[in-house]
């Protein structure tokens, strides 16, 4: 059995990823994330807070706690589309449409820029989620597949398939 996906690597696709790899990562991120809001709370605080103690209430400290809490609130909220951006921009042109086929041995990946041939033993973890397969070659990334992009079988072929081939579950993540 043959199986064919054409993906267009976008930011739906990549934002997916990298949820799914940041779920994995979790645990190490929890710290950073604390500090992260802790100091979002003392700049909105202590900005104020400076002007009560008698500083002039347009001083640069004061100005810049709550400018830079705010900018950190934005960030540690949007953060899984600034990853998936920021992974996006870092994929050449030539490589972010690809056409994949998944073959008895092995699935290859076919860009413009050539080809990339991946034993099914290299994958770490599967996925799905309600547009996408990802298939991660270790908790830092992966590839995704599109499941509008089937050119050759479905996604419940595929799901049967690249399951069987691995002996690993497809997990499905929201």
């Amino acid at each position: 059995m043959e199986i064919q996906i054409k993906t267009t690597y976008d930011s739906k696709a990549m934002t997916d990823l990298t949820r799914v790899v940041k779920s994995l990562r979790a645990g190490k991120e929890k710290f950073v994330r604390f500090l992260g809001w802790l100091l979002v709370v003392l700049g909105i605080v202590m900005g104020p807070g400076v002007c009560l103690v008698g500083m002039k209430p347009w001083s640069q400290f004061n100005w810049m706690a709550p400018v830079i809490s705010v900018v950190l609130f934005f960030i540690l909220r949007n953060d899984e589309k600034f990853n998936a951006s920021s992974a996006w921009r870092n994929i050449p042109v030539k490589q972010r449409e690809n056409v994949t086929t998944f073959g008895e041995e092995e699935f290859v990946a076919v860009t413009q820029a050539g080809e990339t041939h991946w034993p099914y033993k290299k994958i770490y973890r599967m996925f799905e989620t309600e547009g996408y397969f990802i298939l991660l070659q270790n908790k830092n990334g992966g590839q995704v597949f599109d499941k509008k992009g089937f050119e050759k079988g479905s996604p419940a072929k595929f799901k049967t398939f690249i399951e069987e081939k691995t002996g690993k579950t497809v997990e499905y993540f929201k």
